[in-house]
């Protein structure tokens, strides 16, 4: 499982709220006007390599 991408302004107005109340509660970021990336890119990387010399 990977982290992702919290686009707060292209998110309809009841899915920002309720994504912005789950940030809140986990003590993320709740700026609704903000997009924050959480994606590690190089476990991405890894894992795709790993799958690949399978």
């Amino acid at each position: 499982m990977f982290a992702g991408k919290i686009d707060y302004p292209q998110y309809k107005f009841i899915d920002k709220q309720m994504i912005r109340f789950i940030m809140w509660m986990t003590k993320g970021p709740t700026d609704i006007n903000g997009t924050f990336e959480f994606t590690d890119w190089k476990k991405v990387e890894s894992f795709a390599k790993e799958l690949k010399s399978q």
